[in-house]
Parts: structure tokens; sequence; C-alpha cells
């Protein structure tokens, strides 16, 4: 129920400052209610390629990547190690596809089966063109710069009909 929802929020939003795993474990909680308003306007039982942004310590990629048919890549300035490390306890094997989707200039920190991480900046992404199903940027228009810049880079990257969920404090 909503309720319950709410106050499994408030739960996790209390602790997520005593450790680097309670702050995961809440953007865990966020990235499951993305993806149930996410589940509303797209199919996640087909193959889609999603884009993150700013993943921070990983919880909403950690997420996606659990989901059959999904492949995630996490555009990050400063990709966080800690991150990385939850993501190789669920993402183990070679990557397919993703490969597709860099340009030659991409810093790939971290390649696995279901997740890349790619060392970069939105405004400037080292991404292909009309790549993504879905982009996700939660929590990061805030620190950007050049908003603008970003918006323009997320247009360039997603598909025709792709979802961008946009959220900001």
């Amino acid at each position: 129920s909503q309720g319950k929802r709410i106050l499994q929020f408030i739960k996790y939003a209390k602790k997520r400052k005593r450790s680097s795993e309670d702050y995961f474990e809440f953007q865990r909680f966020q990235g499951q209610l993305i993806i149930d308003v996410l589940r509303k306007y797209i199919d996640f039982n087909k193959p889609l390629t999603i884009l993150d942004i700013g993943s921070g310590i990983g919880g909403y990629v950690y997420e996606l990547a659990q989901l059959r048919n999904i492949e995630v890549v996490s555009l990050d300035k400063n990709p966080l190690p800690i991150a990385i490390e939850k993501y190789k306890k669920i993402d183990m094997g070679k990557q397919k596809k993703v490969v597709a989707v860099l340009k030659n200039k991409a810093k790939i920190v971290y390649r696995g089966k279901k997740i890349t991480v790619v060392e970069g900046d939105i405004t400037q992404a080292p991404l292909k063109n009309e790549i993504f199903d879905v982009i996700i940027a939660s929590g990061v228009i805030e620190h950007v710069m050049n908003q603008k810049a970003m918006l323009d880079e997320c247009h360039r990257l997603l598909k025709k009909g792709g979802i961008f969920y946009l959220s900001f404090p």
C-alpha cells in the first residue's frame, strides 16, 4: 500500500547518513520506486538499454540490473569504487551489446554482463546518439552547471519514443 511505502521511505531516509551501506540501501529503495513508476510507461519484459546519470553509490543501477533483459550504463564524473564492488556481486560475465553505445573516447571503468560504468560528463557524454530506451537523472540536474547542455545531451542520447525520468529535490 501507499502508506506502507511512505513509512518504508521515511525509515530508509532517516538511516541513510549513518553509513555508506545505509545510503546504498536507501538508493536501492528509491530505485525500486523509480522502476514502479516506469512500469506504467514501458514494458520491462522486452530488452531495454538504460542510462543512469550520476549514479553515485549505485543503488538505482543495482536494482535495474537485476531485471531481465536490461542493460544499464552508468555515467558519472567520479564513479565510486564502492558502487563497482556492489555491481560485481550481481553482474558476472561478459557483456555483448553495450560497446555499441560508446564512442571511441569513452573511459570505461567497469564492464560486466549487464552493467557498464563510464567516467564522463553528461554535458559532453561519450555515448552515441539515440541509443537509450530510458534515461534516469535523479538528483543530478541541481549539481550540473550547464543544465541546458545536460538536457540537450539527454535528448540526443534518447531513442525516439524513449522515456526521460528527471527528478530533483
